[in-house]
């Protein structure tokens, strides 16, 4: 048999304009490569990722030694925030020391901010200078904590800079204790001085609740951390509450290393608005289906909807399992208003993946929508099974697939399609 088009390379999908845009941020010593691994599951599930090195971190061409303040070592974040069209509103994730580079990106664009993502991140408040939080763990953790750390201070031609941190091999190892011993290896060959910019933010006044404190806020706690312990973590929310945490229990202070897949999972279930709630789209969408649906005064039964290019935008078999897809933007919604409305649902697919579609279900939290499972054969097999197992009448079904070829068959049978 033929193999269908993958019709999404890379993730990628029509409509690629008003997919959701996440950028993220690294911690000190680090640069964007650290995203890699979840920055490539994001985009295989459609998301529109920004990883942008911080000044003198990663390939940037900056020099350490060209830094003065902390605003300087996170311009290259601020200019991609601040370049973003009007109206469009991003979703900030930020890791380690990096939650302090996404807390002035929020201070400054609070406007440009949908919601900001803390992973086992340092979180400041809105009352305390943004060195407070450094400053407390510093106070905590003696010099026996940095390891082989080494901390120097490097003169600028014109002015004194910031003291310079980096990380070494002890001090690594101990950040990547459950990750991958080849990501560890790379953290060591890639890693360049930074800073804690104490001085540079213990100087200036705390971010304020009209910029940072405005924008909606989720702390991801990785239970595994020994750079910033869960203890230090859980004070920091308790510091500035949150609207929403969640828990990696297995995940180190790399959980881009050691869990990606579930920081990926846990990252999409956030933008997707799930973790118990649908989000305002999908409301909207239900609403809005609710009162189409009002206009008839016959409903049918049962709804067979079809899943590649119906549900979603891609074929099963050109996806891992590893991933998570991107429904259609009204899906959910429409889904939800037919089950509201007492009507039954089923799915009709002859995916060659059956196992893949049915994790796919699983991972995006509607499998338990659909009442009725058949076969993964052909579509009029399919609906055949079902009318026997309901006794629901071919002409009381609605059957919804992308391909006419299927549409004819099922249309032939008496089903609505």
């Amino acid at each position: 048999m033929e193999q269908p088009e993958c019709k999404d390379v890379g993730g990628m999908v029509e409509g690629s304009g008003n997919k959701k845009h996440i950028i993220l941020v690294h911690g000190a010593c680090h640069g964007a490569w650290s995203w890699h691994k979840v920055t490539t599951l994001l985009r295989s599930a459609g998301y529109r990722v920004t990883a942008p090195d911080l000044a003198a971190s990663g390939i940037d061409e900056r020099r350490f030694q060209d830094l003065r303040t902390f605003t300087d070592y996170t311009q290259p974040l601020l200019d991609v925030v601040a370049s973003l069209p009007p109206g469009e509103r991003v979703v900030l994730v930020g890791h380690s020391l990096g939650g302090m580079n996404i807390a002035l990106a929020m201070d400054r664009f609070p406007e440009k901010i949908a919601a900001a993502v803390f992973v086992t991140a340092f979180m400041p408040d809105s009352v305390n200078p943004p060195s407070y939080v450094l400053d407390k763990l510093k106070q905590e953790k003696t010099m026996s904590y940095w390891l082989d750390t080494q901390f120097g201070l490097v003169v600028g031609d014109k002015e004194r800079g910031p003291t310079s941190m980096l990380f070494g091999p002890k001090f690594l190892s101990k950040l990547y204790k459950l990750s991958p011993p080849e990501d560890l290896t790379l953290a060591m060959t890639l890693a360049r001085p930074s800073s804690l910019f104490l001085e540079d933010l213990g100087s200036v006044p705390p971010f304020s609740e009209s910029g940072y404190g405005s924008v909606e806020k989720v702390y991801v706690v990785c239970a595994q951390d020994d750079g910033i312990s869960e203890g230090f973590q859980r004070w920091m929310i308790e510091n500035n509450p949150v609207k929403e945490v969640r828990e990696l229990e297995d995940a180190d202070h790399m959980p881009m290393f050691s869990t990606p897949e579930q920081l990926f999972q846990c990252l999409s279930d956030l933008l997707r608005g799930r973790g118990g709630r649908r989000s305002m789209g999908d409301e909207r969408v239900k609403e809005e289906a609710l009162r189409t649906l009002g206009l008839f005064q016959v409903l049918p039964g049962l709804v067979v909807f079809d899943l590649d290019y119906t549900h979603w935008p891609f074929y099963c078999e050109c996806r891992s399992k590893r991933v998570v897809p991107s429904l259609y933007p009204h899906a959910e919604g429409i889904l939800h208003a037919y089950k509201d409305k007492g009507t039954n649902v089923a799915i009709a697919s002859r995916s060659p993946t059956p196992d893949i579609a049915k994790t796919f279900l699983q991972k995006l939290g509607i499998q338990s929508m659909f009442e009725i499972f058949s076969s993964w054969t052909h579509e009029t097999e399919h609906c055949r099974r079902i009318q026997r197992r309901t006794g629901i009448p071919f002409k009381s079904m609605l059957f919804f697939d992308d391909e006419l070829r299927n549409i004819e068959a099922i249309s032939k049978m008496g089903v609505t399609s």
